[in-house]
């Protein structure tokens, strides 16, 4: 029988720990792990409603946690990204290439829409953004604008 998913303990180290716990997952989650980041943020929104968790301290470890996450996980695909070239060889490393290059123009939009819409493409975003020389500033740039925004939403 397996046990509890991390969803379930991370909704249930929010009702103990509060904002620490969401920051952890929210951490995490940027990272590779299956934590469902999008249901404990709609969750703290609850909590903090219901008065049951503090929404300046829930809101600032949330970003400050997430961004730290895009962080890491974009310096991870930094560190890789010659390791992952040359394991692309031949058509693929053509193909490879070409990604690359399309990120260079128009990561911005990537970066944004997967911190948005389609959030659960923005760990393999983060890895291609680090891996293909994207500007780190560039990067936490829209990092901070999509994050903001699906933290608000």
């Amino acid at each position: 029988m397996p046990g509890p998913d991390l969803g379930s303990i991370f909704l249930s180290a929010m009702t103990a720990a509060g904002p620490a716990a969401l920051a952890l997952a929210l951490f995490l989650g940027p990272l590779g792990l299956p934590i469902p980041t999008g249901l404990l943020v709609v969750a703290a929104g609850a909590f903090v409603r219901q008065g049951l968790m503090p929404l300046a301290l829930a809101a600032g470890l949330g970003l400050a946690a997430t961004l730290l996450g895009d962080a890491a996980s974009y310096l991870l695909g930094r560190f890789a990204g010659g390791w992952a070239h040359r394991l692309n060889k031949g058509r693929r490393a053509a193909a490879w290439q070409r990604a690359q290059e399309q990120f260079k123009r128009r990561g911005g939009l990537a970066l944004y829409s997967t911190r948005v819409l389609l959030t659960s493409m923005d760990v393999p975003t983060n890895l291609i953004a680090g891996g293909s020389g994207y500007s780190f500033r560039r990067f936490l740039a829209w990092d901070i604008a999509g994050r903001v925004t699906w933290l608000l939403l």
